[in-house]
């Protein structure tokens, strides 16, 4: 069956390497927008020996955290629904994956917004779904406190 004249062509979404990688336990994202810049502060998944530690036998608080940067960045939204709800979303059934990175090549979102040439990027986390539409992402990896990474980050703005 053809879609109707005029009509979107029906969205999907793909797997897309952001650099970072995080897991179903991983804490809520924290998110900063640095002027045209949105960053996703993200606990990265740890090594299976030091996640089976109990937290109260690690020596820091020091942890793994992946920094990810959508770089002019549009719009975004982060809410629900978490992993445990992601049957919810309305591209669950088009590809949707729990703590994952992923795009959405026919964005409807991208063309309501008149952003067409934006990549509209989809992150589901245990706790909510970020959605944005930026030029592009890259992102790094920081062992630190996440106060130290804030700093870091604080840091791009001198």
């Amino acid at each position: 069956m053809t879609a109707p004249v005029g009509s979107p062509p029906e969205e999907f979404v793909e797997p897309c390497a952001v650099g970072a990688e995080w897991n179903e336990t991983a804490p809520r994202p924290t998110l900063l927008l640095l002027e045209t810049r949105l960053v996703a502060v993200v606990r990265l998944a740890e090594p299976e020996s030091e996640s089976s530690a109990p937290p109260e036998t690690r020596a820091t608080d020091r942890a793994a955290y992946g920094l990810i940067v959508f770089d002019r960045c549009q719009a975004f939204t982060f809410g629900p629904p978490g992993d445990t709800e992601l049957a919810n979303h309305r591209l669950f059934a088009r590809g949707l994956e729990a703590s994952a990175a992923h795009t959405v090549p026919r964005s409807s979102w991208a063309v309501e917004l008149g952003a067409p040439d934006l990549t509209h990027f989809v992150l589901t986390f245990s706790s909510g779904t970020l959605e944005c539409l930026a030029r592009s992402v890259s992102s790094g990896r920081r062992v630190a406190t996440l106060e130290e990474v804030l700093a870091h980050i604080g840091s791009w703005l001198s």
